[in-house]
């Protein structure tokens, strides 16, 4: 039998979430339930870890919510891994959004988080520690219940903030009329403002041998088939995760 020494594991679900995250917001409620005995208070101590997208990296989110749940609850430092909570009210992405919404505070930025409740002995479980006693669907109703509205301003003051310093990353605007999912214009967003491609801008790509020179036809989010004439030749960029399509003006001298 092969003896492994959990101090020096780092692969684990749990550490890559605290490798990966960025900043953190910290929040604490007193969650009340009505007993026969009258009133209980149950204190619960919460966590949001932020996640941001990186030029380099991309997504940077261990396991993306949208396939698990959001919040994970502990129990004296335990985890409970039958009690998950969907998501609470007051980090949830509320639809429709106008476009102003967007833009400062795009909807990616609701998927890059990761959500940990913890909860003291007071909270009553289960006898092999799987679940609390409080079914998941109850226990979240019960929380949101608990919550000021103002917990939502100041969540979505951090996450607006976590978007602005943190997020590196590609967005597409202005789509045009050659086809869905072509635009004519792509700005670096979030911690790196400035950089802005547009149709009809003319290029160097220095990444080939020789250097191409080009004028920008149109972006798009998926790979594009490579269009070849003879003089301009349209070509394909791979840009990473994006594709840019650019009239390659050819005979230029470097």
């Amino acid at each position: 039998m092969k003896a492994f020494d959990l101090s020096e594991e780092s692969g684990d679900v749990e550490s890559l979430y605290q490798l990966n995250a960025r900043s953190s917001y910290n929040f604490s409620v007193d969650l009340r339930i009505q007993e026969k005995s009258g009133d209980r208070v149950y204190p619960v101590q919460g966590l949001l870890l932020y996640f941001p997208s990186t030029l380099a990296d991309g997504e940077t989110i261990p396991y993306p919510y949208d396939k698990h749940e959001l919040f994970e609850c502990f129990w004296q430092g335990r985890l409970i891994p039958r009690t998950v909570i969907p998501c609470l009210d007051f980090c949830k992405l509320k639809k429709p959004r106008i476009a102003a919404q967007r833009d400062k505070l795009p909807d990616s930025c609701f998927k890059r988080l990761k959500g940990m409740l913890f909860f003291d002995r007071t909270m009553l479980t289960g006898h092999n520690k799987l679940n609390l006693l409080l079914p998941s669907d109850m226990l979240g109703r019960r929380l949101n219940d608990c919550f000021h509205k103002r917990e939502e301003k100041r969540f979505c003051d951090w996450l607006s903030k976590c978007h602005k310093c943190l997020d590196e990353e590609w967005v597409f605007c202005d789509e045009t009329e050659v086809g869905s999912g072509k635009y004519r214009t792509l700005q670096l967003s979030g911690s790196v403002h400035g950089c802005v491609l547009r149709a009809g801008d003319y290029i160097c790509v220095k990444r080939t041998n020789p250097h191409m020179y080009g004028k920008i036809e149109y972006f798009s989010k998926e790979k594009d088939s490579v269009f070849i004439s003879r003089r301009p030749c349209k070509q394909t960029l791979d840009l990473g995760k994006y594709v840019l399509q650019f009239s390659k003006f050819v005979g230029l001298k470097q």
